[in-house]
């Protein structure tokens, strides 16, 4: 059965509430969530909708620099290759759960390259090369 792509802010708001369940709840990167932001799980999850709504629509709304909470997060807790691949995966499983279309395949996409990116720019701020 086809299923239909993501078209409209209830499909991304489903989408980054069930990945989050996903994330909080996970072996490998829930410990992030719970212990580094438990407290602003509720506030962050608002945002994160926005984001993936400009991502995906267009749509203006999202402030924020997600490059440096991340770059912060790392000084926490280590953030690995093997964290952003886990990330991308549940992603990646929670948009085939309910979606396919050309949406989705952006999503995927902009996801690889966001984790990508993030992964690159935190080795670079901690002084070293990105070599994995």
């Amino acid at each position: 059965m086809k299923r239909a792509d993501i078209n409209s802010r209830e499909d991304v708001t489903w989408l980054v509430t069930i990945f989050y369940e996903k994330l909080v709840s996970d072996d490998l990167v829930g410990f992030f969530f719970r212990e580094h932001m438990s407290d602003t799980l509720e506030k962050h999850l608002p945002m994160i909708i926005k984001f993936w709504m400009s991502i995906l629509f267009g749509e203006y709304g999202f402030v924020g620099n997600p490059m440096i909470k991340h770059i912060n997060l790392n000084r926490k807790a280590k953030l690995t290759a093997d964290h952003f691949e886990r990330w991308i995966s549940l992603w990646n499983s929670t948009l085939d759960q309910r979606f396919e279309g050309e949406k989705v395949e952006a999503a995927k996409a902009k996801a690889r390259s966001l984790g990508d990116l993030m992964l690159y720019k935190i080795r670079m701020s901690e002084g070293s090369s990105f070599i994995q």
